[in-house]
């Protein structure tokens, strides 16, 4: 599977106690949230600790979005500073909490 062939190639640029942050970058609606959550359980399969986080998951609600007039595809429609301040937390091997974004409910 491509997500095991991926996880191989990660594991191999991985350094003993540092974090690693691999990035999928691509147009909409191409699957990019659906590999990197195979991706991480694949690499949790390897017994290594991972976090999946998608920039869905920072969306503003549609109807917030509509108000502004913005849409998705705006990068005025994310949560810019709560994106990064998970990431922080991450670095800093902390606890986040984050919601996933519901694309039929739009929130």
């Amino acid at each position: 599977m491509i997500e095991d062939q991926l996880s191989d190639k990660i594991t191999l640029c991985i350094k003993t106690n540092e974090l690693t942050i691999v990035s999928i970058c691509g147009a909409s609606d191409l699957g990019k949230s659906y590999l990197s959550k195979k991706i991480s359980e694949s690499l949790t399969r390897r017994n290594l600790r991972t976090n999946h986080l998608t920039m869905d998951s920072y969306l503003m609600d549609r109807e917030v979005r509509k108000e502004r007039g913005s849409n998705g595809y705006n990068i005025e429609a994310y949560n810019q500073k709560e994106a990064l301040k998970n990431l922080i937390a991450l670095k800093n091997g902390e606890s986040m909490d984050f919601k996933p974004y519901n694309h039929n409910l739009g929130k």
